[in-house]
């Protein structure tokens, strides 16, 4: 699968515009979750039994109640809870890697059955492509740049000393 950002005709009124509707979309969730926690709330007991919640995921949700109580989300009460958040991600850790595996194997078959895998080709995406990503992903944001280019530069470099000999 392939894509490719094109810029709007009128780049500030369309960035007003996702803006608006970011806006927008944001107080529509907010009460969406306020409504949501009052009938959590009102029915917590029968939740956590029904899904089994543990002790971390308890306090999780009560927290959760208690960030919506209010009109305006109480935005720092949820960062308290960040630590316990992380703590519930790292223990889905394995499914969301399988998952990631799998959609990325679906994805590379995909490519390759509608003949797309002729643009990887085309770009240089071959496997020593897709091993200097995963190096570099494992860096931030900031990094993540400069690894993939380092490790770009040194797959380039073994290239061109293999074709010398």
């Amino acid at each position: 699968m392939y894509s490719v950002a094109v810029p709007p005709f009128e780049p500030k009124e369309k960035a007003r515009a996702i803006i608006e509707q970011l806006e927008n979309d944001y107080i529509e969730m907010t009460k969406s979750m306020q409504e949501l926690m009052r009938l959590v709330k009102r029915h917590e007991k029968m939740i956590i039994s029904a899904i089994e919640l543990d002790g971390t995921q308890i306090v999780l949700l009560e927290g959760l109640i208690e960030a919506f109580e209010k009109e305006k989300p109480d935005i720092e009460s949820l960062t308290d809870y960040l630590p316990l958040i992380a703590q519930e991600m790292r223990k889905t850790e394995k499914e969301r890697k399988v998952f990631s595996q799998e959609l990325s194997r679906g994805i590379g078959k995909f490519n390759s059955t509608s003949g797309l895998i002729v643009i990887n080709h085309a770009l240089g995406i071959n496997r020593g492509y897709k091993r200097c990503f995963k190096k570099a992903a494992r860096h931030g944001l900031k990094e993540f740049t400069q690894k993939f280019n380092e490790c770009q530069f040194k797959r380039d470099l073994q290239n061109v000393k293999k074709n010398k000999s």
